[in-house]
């Protein structure tokens, strides 16, 4: 609950020739109560995808910010933040088209688990 009803800020930067394109990325978490319509539940919408276009004297700098959301238990298996992980990779692999030694794989997967367990335990997530 440590971000609950205050923003959360990023900064995102890229140099295009002599210049810095620079982006803050702010999310405003919302906790709602689950309200069912009738006999159909509300929609499942756990990603979403927005553009944003800044246009220089010499460029075009397209932003986009991409939205994904996962609900994780506050008990929780090493195992299971391991599958998260790997899914993770696999998906940042195929996406640059890159195939790692096996040995690189498991160093990566291993660096990321640790990373993301770290993470949700400080947010509250207990690891088992």
């Amino acid at each position: 609950m440590e971000h609950f009803g205050r923003p959360i800020s990023n900064v995102v930067a890229y140099p295009v020739g002599d210049q810095v394109i620079g982006a803050n990325v702010i999310a405003q978490p919302h906790v709602l109560p689950l309200v069912e319509v009738g006999p159909v539940p509300p929609p499942e919408i756990p990603q979403c995808c927005d553009r944003h276009v800044i246009r220089t004297k010499t460029h075009v700098t397209i932003i986009e910010v991409q939205v994904k959301m996962t609900a994780f238990p506050r008990v929780i298996s090493r195992e299971a933040v391991e599958a998260c992980a790997r899914v993770s990779i696999l998906e940042a692999l195929e996406a640059d088209n890159l195939t790692p030694t096996p040995a690189a794989y498991a160093r990566g997967l291993r660096a990321m688990t640790q990373r993301l367990a770290n993470r949700m335990r400080e947010y509250g997530v207990e690891i088992t």
